[in-house]
């Protein structure tokens, strides 16, 4: 397993509902955590072996926010 985080425009807890779903949904990821009080809003993300972080990306882009693999 690894630990990633991206840098996001994550603002508030709607917004962290907002990924909730497509991320909780998304195989691969073993658990994430939303940090929208740190200034670059970061999204701490542990994935299974093989899983790549592109995936994660394209999935915050359908629920509608940004990431940067940081």
């Amino acid at each position: 397993m690894k630990n990633y985080q991206f840098k996001t425009n994550l603002k508030c807890g709607g917004c962290v509902q907002a990924i909730t779903n497509p991320l909780n949904n998304l195989a691969g990821v073993v658990k994430w955590e939303a940090d929208v009080n740190h200034p670059e809003r970061i999204l701490s993300i542990v994935l299974e072996d093989g899983i790549e972080p592109q995936s994660v990306q394209n999935k915050k882009k359908i629920a509608g926010f940004e990431s940067k693999l940081i």
